[in-house]
């Protein structure tokens, strides 16, 4: 009905944003292989399948990798700056691995690089070296190791390479859909170097028509009119 609407008179009489939901939806729909019919079909699914337990392992990676790595403060100058509730916590994370009478005020102070330790420390804490420490030790988790996504990333990548060749779409489209997959599963900036792994795939796909002259990510940041792109790392490792 909508592929009827698209190629109807009717509709040069809609309204642009009408028109845009409309090639939104058939959009879509081609993007979940409704046009594809016997062996191809039959592909698309199984990628289909495959992309998720993909999505579900590359999650699991970014949580095992953030369970795995600590970093235990043992001097009250190190944790200077850090809110109670922080001292409570990694206190208590002290205790529970094993440091005999760990206390908010005294220490030792065992910081994780999930979200409860992580933010409060990048925010508060006085020392830049160790917010440097920790704030690089969240980009690079699951991006080496027991952990490491990268073949996980390749792998995601062919596959979306394969389906929108089944789509017929464009292959850049593809990896703008697999990024968004991701963007859904985890946060991006915990993915080791996500940004870089995906720059060489992005750039060939889409820098022969856009952007031609750009090689790196910071030219893209220092050639994009606006605010550039923030990495985050300034803000929690300045002072």
């Amino acid at each position: 009905a909508l592929e009827n609407l698209r190629a109807s008179d009717g509709w040069e009489a809609l309204e642009p944003a009408q028109q845009r939901i409309i090639e939104s939806l058939l959009r879509d729909a081609r993007h979940s292989g409704v046009g594809l019919e016997g062996a191809q079909r039959e592909r698309f699914n199984a990628i289909q399948e495959e992309l998720a337990g993909l999505a579900t392992e590359f999650s699991n990676h970014v949580l095992d990798a953030t369970r795995a790595w600590s970093l235990t403060l043992r001097t009250p100058e190190e944790i200077a700056g850090a809110p109670q509730s922080l001292r409570e916590i990694c206190a208590q994370a002290a205790a529970e691995a094993g440091e005999e009478g760990a206390s908010p005020e005294d220490g030792p102070w065992r910081l994780g690089r999930d979200a409860p330790c992580l933010i409060p420390f990048l925010e508060h804490a006085e020392r830049r070296d160790l917010r440097e420490k920790i704030y690089l030790a969240h980009l690079s988790k699951a991006g080496s190791g027991e952990f490491d996504n990268s073949g996980l990333i390749e792998r995601m990548l062919a596959l979306r390479a394969e389906e929108a060749s089944l789509l017929g779409v464009e292959a850049g489209e593809g990896v703008a859909d697999f990024a968004s997959d991701l963007s859904g599963c985890c946060d991006l900036h915990g993915t080791g170097s996500l940004r870089v792994l995906l720059w060489d795939r992005l750039l060939g796909e889409a820098a022969p028509r856009s952007l031609p002259r750009l090689q790196t990510p910071q030219e893209v940041d220092a050639a994009t009119p606006g605010e550039p792109v923030e990495t985050g790392h300034e803000r929690y490792t300045e002072g």
